[in-house]
């Protein structure tokens, strides 16, 4: 097996990055006349209060509230205010210089972790973290969960994320109807609104009867958002589908039941009967997108 030829020069850059990433580390350590204390992977530590709880041992859940800073002061990550952060200890849920410096605190400690870019994120940049950054974590151990308190925790953790989901969903509906507001009026339209937030309006009135759940149906549309982009359109021949089988968005599940045969108008649909946060990026369709479509209902088979 041929090994891979390691340059001098490609050795200099190699031994140069992790001198100045040190370096940095010492530097500050002068300037803010600091003496941490340092692991053997080079994570180096304070213990403002030391705790007087047990060290975490591998799997156990612990609790902390903390701060991350870079040298120059910059906050780039905190817990949420008035909440704590968990995590499994030494099952590489977070980064390396978390495990090597937390592995120094006893539950209840304070402390503050100073972690070089190696034992951190490396060459990588990370929102306003740069690349190649040694980074400061300000600690708060607050205690080691027993299961039944992990248990509680996910619980209470789950209801939150349920809650403000539902309210995220709410408002993302309230700004959906009020964006079809604002379009019908600069259309000069009137259209229904139904109780799950779908718009229609009928230009041309067709004969017969509604379709129905079951129905084979042939619809000519083309839709378009909300700015008037057009992202998707039937080619020769409708698009034909069986009604209530789940093969189309809900907005036109239900909206397509005010259309008898040859009626054409619009759908005006909320993101949430539409794709909602996904984005359809084959089409350019953002996420939580407002859509609109010109329809046509060419054709309905009833099915036996």
């Amino acid at each position: 097996m041929k090994l891979p030829i390691i340059t001098f020069s490609c050795f200099f850059l190699v031994v140069s990055s992790l001198f100045a990433q040190a370096q940095t580390l010492e530097t500050y350590f002068q300037e803010q006349n600091l003496q941490p204390k340092s692991t053997p992977e080079g994570v180096f530590y304070s213990i403002s209060k030391e705790g007087k709880g047990a060290l975490p041992r591998k799997g156990n859940y612990l609790k902390l509230k903390y701060t991350g800073k870079l040298l120059d002061g910059t906050v780039f990550d905190a817990s949420t205010e008035g909440e704590s952060f968990v995590f499994r200890f030494g099952v590489r849920q977070v980064i390396d210089g978390w495990e090597r410096g937390m592995a120094q605190l006893k539950a209840g400690s304070k402390a503050t972790l100073y972690v070089p870019a190696k034992l951190a994120y490396g060459s990588r940049s990370l929102g306003k973290i740069p690349a190649d950054s040694p980074l400061i974590f300000e600690i708060e151990f607050e205690k080691i969960l027993s299961d039944n308190e992990y248990e509680k925790y996910t619980e209470e953790l789950e209801a939150k994320e349920k809650t403000a989901f539902e309210k995220q969903k709410k408002a993302q509906f309230e700004r959906d109807l009020q964006i079809i507001a604002d379009f019908a009026k600069a259309k000069n339209i009137n259209p229904t609104k139904t109780s799950s937030g779908l718009h229609y309006v009928l230009t041309k009135k067709g004969k017969g009867e509604l379709p129905q759940n079951g129905d084979f149906v042939g619809v000519t549309y083309e839709g378009f958002l909300i700015d008037d982009t057009s992202f998707d359109a039937s080619e020769k021949e409708p698009y034909r589908f069986v009604m209530g089988a789940g093969k189309v968005i809900a907005g036109w599940e239900e909206g397509l039941k005010f259309f008898p045969k040859g009626a054409e108008g619009w759908l005006l649909i909320p993101s949430k009967l539409a794709y909602g946060a996904l984005a359809i990026k084959d089409h350019n369709v953002p996420p939580n997108a407002v859509l609109y479509f010109k329809v046509k209902m060419s054709e309905i088979k009833k099915i036996k």
